[in-house]
């Protein structure tokens, strides 16, 4: 990838940055419009570029920080969602299949540390859902 190309996603970036800082719920809405365009932007580049996958990072990176930003300044919580027990159930679940490489299951992972990584993932953007009391 050239460094031209790396200097418009790092432009990209900067241009998003303090609309997410002020707001972390704009940086929801970049990372949904990211991964709509990354497909996109990854075709268009020739050879697979690794900094593709950096940016959508990024984003999420910024989008916590500013979350738990706002979090620690007004010192409660945002939601309590009534599944509190459903979310650590599936909390549960997805840790210890992506902890075991030896699960054949058909639900998550079956042997893919793949699949399991992901599910994690999505774990870990749930988390901010569950009770922090």
């Amino acid at each position: 990838m050239s460094s031209q190309t790396y200097l418009a996603l790092g432009l990209a970036l900067c241009v998003a940055l303090p609309f997410i800082l002020r707001d972390w719920r704009r940086g929801i809405y970049f990372i949904f419009i990211w991964l709509l365009l990354e497909d996109i932007v990854r075709r268009l580049l020739p050879g697979q570029p690794v900094g593709i996958q950096v940016v959508k990072e990024v984003l999420i990176l910024w989008t916590y920080t500013a979350f738990f930003v706002t979090w620690r300044k007004e010192a409660k919580l945002f939601w309590v969602p009534p599944f509190s027990t459903s979310l650590l159930a599936f909390a549960a679940f997805v840790l210890v299949d992506a902890l075991n490489p030896q699960t054949q299951g058909l639900f998550v992972g079956g042997g893919n540390p793949e699949l399991s990584l992901v599910l994690a993932a999505a774990l870990d953007w749930l988390s901010c859902l569950q009770d922090q009391s």
